[in-house]
């Protein structure tokens, strides 16, 4: 386990509570997200790398649905939708509280939807002249 500045321990998996700038910077909401780094990753970073979770129920591009029942700890407030292709880099003190962590199986999906979209296809060459 990882142990950060207030002593809170994070793993890969973890459903954490960060605050979300609004788009014009001038205030922040509380929102969930989840931590996708590895262990190796964050113990070695200051950083974590998480994806955004949404409570709303249309199915995204490479989404993947949650559940209470997908937790191994903790409970969500409303069924909602991981966006594996909505990634950012979190400083480990900005994190407000964890809320539960979920299970492999579904950890395993998230990162293999994300893997999906950013795996390299053949394409046709295209002249940049």
């Amino acid at each position: 386990m990882n142990t950060i500045t207030s002593g809170m321990n994070v793993n890969q998996g973890d459903i954490i509570l960060i605050p979300f700038p609004f788009s014009d910077l001038s205030q922040t909401k509380r929102r969930p997200s989840i931590i996708i780094s590895n262990h190796e990753y964050n113990s070695n970073n200051e950083d974590v790398i998480c994806c955004a979770i949404t409570s709303n129920p249309r199915n995204y591009d490479q989404s993947v649905k949650i559940v209470n029942e997908d937790l191994d700890s903790g409970n969500l407030y409303y069924e909602s939708r991981v966006k594996p292709t909505k990634i950012f880099t979190l400083n480990k003190r900005m994190i407000v509280k964890k809320l539960a962590q979920l299970n492999i199986i579904k950890s395993k999906e998230i990162v293999k939807n994300l893997t999906n979209s950013i795996e390299i296809n053949d394409r046709v060459a295209t002249d940049i002249n």
